[in-house]
């Protein structure tokens, strides 16, 4: 399955004016582990909210505790685990049943991020991660889902950029998070 029958000149066109910037691909490479940390961390932070938050107050954990209202919150936080947890591994499923090559090993490319994994390209895991995280995000704070759903935005570029996914891995990536994560909105 081949994005294009000229992907590798897709691919120079669109790095043509970045290739010309010194230290460009370490460079990509922490712009796209900066933004894993931060979708990764606000998903802790999202866990830790909705956990904690009862009725307009954060409650330390032995109020919480003391109050009865543990399992409660449990119950709260656990949607925000369940329903991304489960499209993860159903994508992680799907991925290794298509193993779809990666661009760097169909063409002759001089990608931007080096990686050496093979197959398992479609659909992007990363992507994924990222947009399902935004919609946590989203229902908890509606400016705060916005950005980080431009986060995620931001890594699918980086990801295509960087030469380690096709654009049709990342945009199924980031449909499948958006379509996941609008089960959270669901009551």
């Amino acid at each position: 399955m081949r994005e294009s029958k000229d992907y590798d000149i897709f691919y120079k066109k669109i790095t043509s004016n970045i290739r010309e910037k010194e230290n460009v691909g370490h460079t990509l490479f922490l712009l796209n582990k900066a933004v894993e940390f931060i979708m990764y961390f606000s998903y802790i932070m999202v866990l830790i909210n909705v956990f904690f938050y009862e009725r307009g107050t954060l409650n330390p954990i032995k109020k919480l505790w003391d109050s009865g209202n543990l399992k409660s919150s449990i119950l709260t936080v656990a949607p925000f685990v369940i329903i991304p947890g489960t499209g993860f591994v159903l994508l992680t499923i799907i991925r290794k049943v298509i193993n779809r090559k990666r661009p760097y090993e169909t063409w002759n490319l001089d990608q931007l991020i080096k990686k050496d994994k093979k197959g398992q390209s479609m659909p992007s895991r990363h992507v994924y991660s990222a947009a399902v995280i935004a919609m946590c995000v989203l229902c908890i704070n509606t400016v705060l889902g916005i950005i980080c759903i431009v986060i995620a935005i931001l890594l699918a570029v980086l990801r295509v950029v960087g030469g380690v996914h096709y654009p049709s891995d990342v945009i199924v990536g980031f449909i499948s998070g958006i379509m996941t994560g609008l089960l959270l909105f669901i009551k």
